[in-house]
């Protein structure tokens, strides 16, 4: 996580108003100013360019896009949450472009989370007979399933952005999306818990080893 420095930049709503006199989306005149950190300024205005040279457009046009992000960057900072993110592609409905995303974004999570699983048995529990390697893979994919349930009911909302395709061969406008989240440290730890819980409680041979395997879960990152 980056540290916030202690020089802060002042950025007034008109100079967004400035900065995204181009954009097809409405400004936000009113609202409190924003403190940002140098670094993350930095970040923030090379994602910016990035949507913009890729014709990225925000899909709350109750907001210019620079405001979505200097929203965004800050929360990252003010406790122990992280971002993650998810996409879409060839949607013809964005806010079901968005709601694929994020599912997409569960479903990366889990896929890192049961990776984990399998890197932290196999280096820790030993080699395994063949019968207890079948138990253990079924296993890990009742830890990756519920994982994707678990924590896709712990992403908070954030901001998407999408661009269009054009239209299909059937005459239909498609979008990508991107679309990111919020996903608060201790949160995903108890979902964690309680999903290798669940998994735990459907197989016998994982439960021998389930003091080893829980300890790992709440110090996973």
């Amino acid at each position: 996580m980056k540290k916030i420095s202690k020089v802060l930049l002042f950025i007034p709503v008109m100079m967004l108003v400035a900065m995204n006199a181009n954009a097809q989306v409405k400004p936000v005149l009113n609202g409190p100013v924003k403190k940002i950190d140098k670094e993350l300024g930095n970040e923030c205005k090379n994602r910016v360019k990035t949507y913009k040279e890729g014709q990225w457009s925000l899909y709350d046009t109750s907001q210019t896009l620079e405001w979505a992000l200097l929203n965004h960057f800050p929360k990252l900072e003010e406790g122990n949450c992280h971002e993650t993110a998810g996409t879409a592609t060839k949607v013809i409905s964005i806010r079901t472009g968005i709601l694929q995303a994020k599912n997409n974004a569960s479903s990366d999570y889990a896929q890192r989370a049961m990776t984990q699983m399998v890197d932290f048995v196999m280096n820790n529990i030993g080699e395994l007979n063949e019968e207890d390697g079948a138990a253990f893979k079924s296993f890990f994919s009742i830890y990756q399933s519920k994982m994707e349930e678990e924590i896709n009911k712990e992403l908070t909302p954030s901001y998407s952005v999408y661009h269009s395709n054009g239209k299909d061969e059937s005459g239909a406008e498609t979008f990508d999306v991107q679309s990111y989240f919020f996903l608060d440290d201790s949160t995903a730890t108890q979902a964690r818990i309680k999903a290798v819980n669940e998994a735990l409680s459907e197989n016998k041979t994982a439960q021998k080893y389930s003091d080893r395997i829980r300890d790992f879960v709440k110090e996973e990152k």
